[in-house]
């Protein structure tokens, strides 16, 4: 193994909030790709049990020999990764996530390893691109694993598609709010939120993240309720 790159980060969630992120990996890698820079679109294209194809602005990512290892206090999660962005170049490499209880939270460890790209794009990538990428990756995670922000919030499309989704499908009346989307009971709705995220158009959102919808002569069950 050539280690390419080692860093780690704490998490301000728990290690049952971890667990609960990969029961779904497409879901989970999807909304953390989606939160890495200069990505404007993302789209899970197929999902197995051991890897996921994801399609982006840039170009076509495959995941491939996902291996999961969970434990009460631990998570750890490693795969293999084929990035073609476009006819520019394409990145093979191996990952790592090591997920362990603290003190203050759950600490993030990430190891990537065996990175090949050809070219002389590649060789520029290779030389200098590994302290920027594996720094942005444990930022997207801390994102969209964090307690103390909804991981929507970093990107407005998705808080649009987040109302959309909600109050189209369901009709449900104020408040919305983004944290309702966190919950268990809401999971049924993320596919919605993932394939709006890519057709809605940006705009600015409130700094308290909460919409009020028109009022509907529907009323939620205690059943929907997030």
């Amino acid at each position: 193994m050539t280690l390419w790159f080692e860093g780690d980060g704490e998490i301000e969630c728990t290690i049952e909030q971890v667990k609960d992120a990969y029961a779904n990996h497409g879901e989970h890698f999807v909304a953390v790709v989606s939160l890495l820079p200069g990505l404007t679109s993302v789209e899970l294209l197929d999902q197995g049990s051991d890897s996921v194809t994801i399609r982006t602005n840039e170009g076509l990512m495959k995941r491939t020999s996902i291996a999961k290892r969970i434990e009460a206090e631990r998570v750890a999660v490693e795969f293999d990764e084929e990035y073609r962005a476009g006819s520019r170049v394409t990145v093979t490499s191996h990952y790592r996530d090591e997920f362990t209880t603290s003190g203050s939270g759950v600490k993030h460890r990430l190891l990537i390893s065996d990175v090949e790209a050809p070219g002389l794009l590649g060789f520029f990538y290779k030389r200098f691109g590994a302290s920027k990428m594996g720094k942005t990756h444990l930022a997207a995670s801390k994102t969209r694993l964090s307690t103390s922000v909804d991981w929507p919030d970093r990107r407005p499309r998705y808080v649009v598609a987040c109302v959309r989704a909600r109050h189209q499908v369901t009709g449900w009346p104020s408040p919305l709010t983004l944290s309702s989307f966190r919950s268990p009971a809401s999971a049924r709705y993320r596919g919605l939120v993932t394939a709006l995220h890519v057709a809605s158009t940006s705009r600015s959102i409130s700094s308290d993240l909460s919409w009020t919808p028109a009022a509907t002569s529907r009323t939620a069950t205690p059943n929907e309720s997030a």
